[in-house]
């Protein structure tokens, strides 16, 4: 399943690739150059977009930890992005941690008692099957 950043950002990509050859082409048809404005004003728009999708993304990996921690009757204490490196997720295969997922490392608490969990967020546009739960989450003992 695609996520809804994803579809978010898709469709605003194909919207401005969909609008600038529209532009273009009609500069071109009457022998003018593209208007600087236009142009400065569709990077501002790609550049906006581009934001939100990563931000959106953000969201959902923070929001996803929540609901676990949570769930399991934990309450969050910080959650912090980390490299993959500094992670347990860095000793498991490349196929099962990828470079470009987010990684990070949850604090929280159950019953007065402080934990650490590393979390993988999956980046995939679309995967399909879906990253189990038991490859996203690390917990100590």
């Amino acid at each position: 399943m695609v996520p809804i950043y994803g579809w978010v950002s898709s469709g605003v990509f194909v919207l401005m690739v969909i609008s600038l050859f529209i532009l273009f082409n009609r500069y071109r048809k009457n022998g003018k150059k593209p208007n600087t404005y236009i142009i400065v004003t569709l990077c501002i728009v790609l550049v906006t977009s581009i934001c939100f999708a990563l931000k959106a993304k953000d969201e959902k990996h923070r929001n996803e930890i929540t609901s676990k921690i949570i769930s399991q009757g934990g309450q969050v204490i910080s959650i912090v992005s980390i490299n993959k490196e500094n992670t347990p997720f860095a000793k498991l295969d490349n196929k099962i941690a990828k470079r470009k997922d987010d990684y990070y490392i949850v604090k929280y608490t159950i019953n007065d008692e402080f934990k650490i969990a590393w979390f993988k967020g999956d980046n995939a546009f679309y995967r399909d099957p879906p990253t189990l739960e038991s490859e996203k989450w690390i917990f100590d003992k």
